[in-house]
Order: structure tokens, then sequence, then C-alpha cells
């Protein structure tokens, strides 16, 4: 069985069809606010049948939204149990078990990526805390991508590219990334917030700080995630984090202000050609090979402005001050009720009112804007 980084969407969608009777609820929860009558009807389940995965995955997923981590991260391992021979994470088929806490001493890791580029961006920081435990070798599978600025992590001595179990050294053991918060006991006090967490190589800051020499003050874009083979729920989901480009009419009207596009997507990229050329972004995207080359230009920004895109994890892992527009029904890494992040000391974020009301998350981060460059130039 290959080593694999990303969610399957076979997996995905059967996992979806063992949680039906229980979605629709869940979703009416998140938008209605009823979220411990939701929450009664999974345990409600739970307790009648302990191993439904749908159940715990859905209850790991509101208790995550509201920063309830202690019964959690144990719920959110549903995502590696195996129904029916798929998983939203499947576990792969090494000849070394699974890290479940032993002790590190002495002994090696590989950790895997799983799920999205922002999932991997927002939860890479756990690896700086393998070290001290003693490891003495830790590798990362990771997509390519991703390598240059994973290389840069301290405390990781090797990057594998996805593929065959087979072309994996053997090690001591291995782990999901996204289980190292279970390993830790990671609570919303304990978050390791330490940033920025990613460092860009050398050569990159140097190339694109050659490239990108703006005035003003200089601010970075992205409107839309990409649309990927997924679950109807899924690509549902990357609607309501999307807008159109022609959205941030009111944004790029703003004075005193350089706007860069950072968007990427075959069908997302191309919308900058209905804005007006006197008010449209510079797009430097065509030029960049991986998220090296976008780290290096968000370093020569003074603010991103993202929807929740590995993007906005990116800028956030940087350090670098981000502005999230969120939908209404947000991730659950959002927490609730909130507009700053215990992930992302940097971050600020701008939520939806109602559902699908971005005018109104436009409107407030115009004037949010206009006041930082007030203050910038005052």
């Amino acid at each position: 069985m290959p080593v694999t980084c990303r969610t399957s969407p076979t997996a995905t969608r059967l996992l979806a069809r063992a949680q039906s009777g229980l979605r629709w609820r869940f979703l009416e929860a998140e938008t209605s606010s009823q979220s411990k009558t939701a929450e009664a009807l999974f345990r409600h389940v739970l307790k009648h049948k302990p191993n439904h995965v749908g159940a715990q995955w859905d209850l790991s997923l509101m208790l995550l939204g509201e920063g309830r981590f202690d019964e959690d991260w144990r719920l959110y391992e549903a995502r590696t149990v195996e129904v029916d021979g798929k998983a939203i994470s499947m576990p792969p088929d090494f000849d070394f078990p699974v890290w479940q806490g032993e002790p590190l001493h002495g002994k090696t890791l590989v950790v895997m990526h799983e799920q999205g580029y922002g999932d991997f961006l927002q939860f890479c920081r756990y690896l700086t805390l393998l070290k001290p435990l003693g490891l003495t070798r830790l590798s990362v599978i990771c997509n390519p991508a991703l390598r240059p600025l994973i290389e840069s992590i301290k405390g990781v001595d090797a990057c594998i590219e996805p593929g065959p179990v087979r072309d994996v050294p053997d090690h001591d053991y291995w782990c999901f990334l996204m289980s190292l918060p279970l390993r830790f006991g990671t609570t919303v006090d304990s978050i390791p917030a330490d940033t920025p967490y990613l460092r860009v190589p050398d050569e990159r800051r140097a190339l694109w700080k050659r490239r990108v020499r703006l005035d003003g003050f200089k601010v970075g874009l992205v409107w839309a995630g990409e649309a990927k083979l997924g679950t109807a729920a899924e690509n549902a989901a990357d609607r309501r984090r999307s807008l159109n480009a022609q959205a941030l009419m009111p944004l790029l009207e703003v004075p005193n202000v350089t706007f860069v596009s950072l968007q990427v997507g075959e069908t997302t990229r191309p919308q900058l050609g209905s804005i007006p050329s006197a008010i449209r972004p510079l797009d430097p995207m065509g030029e960049v090979a991986d998220f090296a080359d976008t780290a290096a230009i968000i370093e020569c920004l003074d603010l991103v402005i993202a929807v929740d895109t590995s993007t906005a994890h990116l800028a956030g892992a940087l350090d670098r001050p981000v502005w999230i527009l969120s939908r209404f029904d947000a991730c659950w890494r959002w927490l609730r009720d909130r507009d700053d992040s215990p992930w992302y000391p940097s971050a600020r974020l701008f939520r939806q009112q109602k559902p699908g009301d971005w005018d109104g998350v436009i409107e407030r981060v115009v004037q949010a804007l206009r006041t930082e460059v007030h203050s910038r130039t005052n």
C-alpha cells in the first residue's frame, strides 16, 4: 500500500455514509447555536454504539470547535479507523509500530503528513517538540511542495516524498502528524504557539526581495479555496469559504495600499482578469514553484488577508500579520466566539455574522484596513 498524504475521496464518502442521519443535525446545530442538542445526540449514539465512527468523528469536530481538547483529541483518532477497509487517514502498512507515547530516548520516528496543506502547516509545529524527548532521528513524509519549508524546521533530519511503503527506511515508530496533539496532551492553554516555526530558505528570501519591490502598505490577498475531488459536503464547504475576486472590489479601492495576489487555482486565479486594471493586484503566482516561494513573498508584505486556506496558515506559521475571513460555520480550528487564535498570535479573524454574508465581512475589513494604513502613515 502506498504512503499517501491527502484524504482519500473514497474513504471520505464512505465515512459520510456512515454518518447519514447525523450530519444534517450537526450542521443545523452549527448554524443555530444548538450545539448542546447535537452533542447529546452524538453521545446518545455512542452510548449504544461506542464504536460508531461517524458519531465519534462529528463529536470530535464539535468539541474541537469549542476548545474542549481534553476529551476530543482521543475522539479525533476516529479518522484513522478503517470502515470496510477505508479511513479518512488510512494507516500505512509499516513493519514497525505506531507511536503511542512510549519513551523516545534513543529511538527513531517517521511522522506522516495527512489531510490538506493547511492541516500540515498548522500541526508541523509539533515536530520541534520531538527531539527534546531524546529522539535520535526524525523523518517526515510530506508532499514535495512543502519540503523546502519542512527541512528548515529544527529537529527534522529527513523529508521523504510519498510513495510505496517499502521505500520508507525502517524506524522504531511512525505517527500521523495530527495525532501529535493527543500524544502531547494539548489543551487550549498548552498549544505550542511559539512563532515563527517555519523559516524561508535564504536563497528564496533573496530572490523574492529582488522581485517584489513595492511601495506603500503591502497586502497579500487570497479570496478562494481550491476545488478538489471530494464529497458533496466537502465541495459545499469549499464554496462557503470562498469568494469571487470581484467581491474584493471595495477593499481594492482603499488608498495607499499595494495589493499582491497570492491566489492559486485554475478557476480562481483567472478571476483577476475581471478586476479593472487600475486597481488589479500584482500577480506573481505564475513564478511560484512551491510553498517556500509563497512564504518568501509573504515576508515581503505587511499583511495577508485570506479566506481559510493554507496561505492563512502559512502566514501565521511565519508570524506575519494575517486577517482570516471566516465563513459562518467556521472550521473547528478557529474555535467559536473569538476574533483571535491561540494557534497563531499574529492572526485576526473576521467572521460572517450570518451564513453567506461576505459583504458584511468585507465592510469590516475595509474599515480595519483604513485604520491600519492611517496608523502607519501618521
